[in-house]
């Protein structure tokens, strides 16, 4: 990585580490909505399962009320997940902006007279919204990502350790794929 990435990302994370609750109140929730969301389609099998084998009707209607709980719950944890992530991106972004231009304000005038003011002012303004695309990319497509293929791994290791060996083995050589794609 090089070094101005990781300064980008030191001054990303000490503007970040100031909104922690909404942060991990972010992390909690996308998790949650996610570990429901891998849940839900083993009531299905429980469903058809007991379908096959006639059950009683109650047996069905409580298997379809803990299918529509299941629904519910991952509904809020992802609207709360949206919420709190729209405060600390709006929030980080908002002090990352007033870092820069109070950076630029210490500049004496002659500064701004040799050099092109918009240019700065564009630079300044990708620099903080760089963080929303940083930020989205991690919370809303990795994060997602790692917990399902945690969960589903645990669960193909419970029913067969053959099955979670392998998809543990081809997870790891997709990620090698793509990064030695990504890279050259």
């Amino acid at each position: 990585m090089k070094q101005y990435t990781k300064q980008t990302f030191a001054i990303f994370w000490n503007h970040a580490k100031k909104y922690q609750v909404s942060l991990w109140g972010t992390i909690i929730s996308i998790t949650l909505a996610s570990v429901l969301g891998v849940v839900s389609p083993y009531i299905y099998k429980l469903i058809f399962d007991g379908l096959g084998n006639n059950p009683s009707k109650e047996y069905i209607i409580g298997l379809l009320g803990w299918l529509a709980l299941l629904y519910a719950g991952e509904w809020i944890f992802w609207r709360s997940a949206g919420f709190l992530d729209s405060y600390f991106q709006t929030s980080v972004m908002r002090d990352l902006a007033n870092t820069c231009f109070a950076y630029m304000h210490k500049h004496s005038f002659n500064f701004f007279n040799n050099n092109f003011v918009g240019s700065l002012v564009k630079r300044i303004n990708r620099f903080y919204r760089a963080f929303e695309g940083i930020a989205d990319r991690l919370t809303w497509d990795l994060l997602p990502v790692i917990i399902n293929v945690t969960v589903i791994t645990i669960v193909l290791s419970y029913r067969s350790i053959i099955f979670g060996v392998i998809i543990f083995a081809w997870v790891i050589i997709y990620i090698f794929v793509n990064i030695t794609f990504s890279r050259y």
